[in-house]
Parts: structure tokens; sequence; C-alpha cells
């Protein structure tokens, strides 16, 4: 199979995933995203369904995503008195990696001006908006 036909499978079946866990959620077009803060969860869902869609390298990574709008803050619960004057726009993330691409069926959450664009993402482990090896990462493994 062909990268861009891998690509574009991949891309079909998280559209999908995703129609499943819309209608799971009760989510209707012109909601905000029912998927802010649920990464965790759906990125292993994702992973299963991939697995049993014939890709069996698909794995659930934490890591960070780098590319989320202002408008996101309004739509989590702060913690009064939370400082976020070093706010480094990076926040943990859950998404799946197929070989060298990335699937995430979540990132709409962090685009709360224009969620349709991020609804369902698939592009490669290059993308600078995923960092896929937090420091984080290192710590675990020395354990």
């Amino acid at each position: 199979m062909s990268e861009q036909h891998r690509k574009e499978l991949l891309y079909a079946l998280a559209v999908e995933f995703r129609r499943r866990s819309e209608d799971y959620f009760g989510w209707e077009d012109g909601d905000p995203s029912p998927f802010v803060g649920t990464c965790q969860s759906e990125a292993p869902r994702l992973a299963d369904f991939l697995i049993g869609c014939g890709f069996p390298d698909a794995t659930a990574v934490m890591g960070r995503y780098m590319n989320v709008e202002d408008g996101y803050l309004a739509m989590i619960d702060l913690d009064e008195g939370d400082d976020l004057s070093d706010w480094d726009n990076k926040w943990t993330h859950w998404w799946v990696r197929v070989g060298d691409l990335i699937v995430d069926t979540t990132a709409d959450q962090f685009h709360p001006s224009d969620p349709g664009a991020h609804r369902v993402v698939v592009t490669g482990a290059d993308d600078p908006a995923y960092d896929g090896n937090p420091p984080w990462n290192d710590i675990l493994a020395a354990r």
C-alpha cells in the first residue's frame, strides 16, 4: 500500500471512529468539542479500533501538543490563582502513532475558533505541533 493510500485510509477510519464517538457523546454540529479532557481515554480506544482494522502497530502516545489557541484557556477548568504568565503553549495530550503517522481525533479541543479544521488530524510524526518525546519520557525510561 502506498504511503498516500495508507494516510487516506487512516483518515477515513479516524473519521468513522470520531463519528461513532460523537454519537456516543450526543454531539451536534455547532456544539463545543465534547472531547475536552478526553484524549487520555479516546486515544487507546482509537488505537484498539485501528488495530482491529488492520493496523497492528497503532499505539496510544502521551506527549505534548504545542499548537493551542488562547481560546482554549476559557474552556478548561483553571484553579483560582493559576499563574499562566509563563504559559509556553504546551499541553499534555494523547494521540495515536501508526508507523510514521500521527492520528488525532481530539485535537479540535485546542482550537475552539476553528474546530472543524482539527476534528480529525492525520499528519507526519515530524509535525511540530506534536512532541512525542517530552522530558518525562526520559524520567520514566530510567525507572
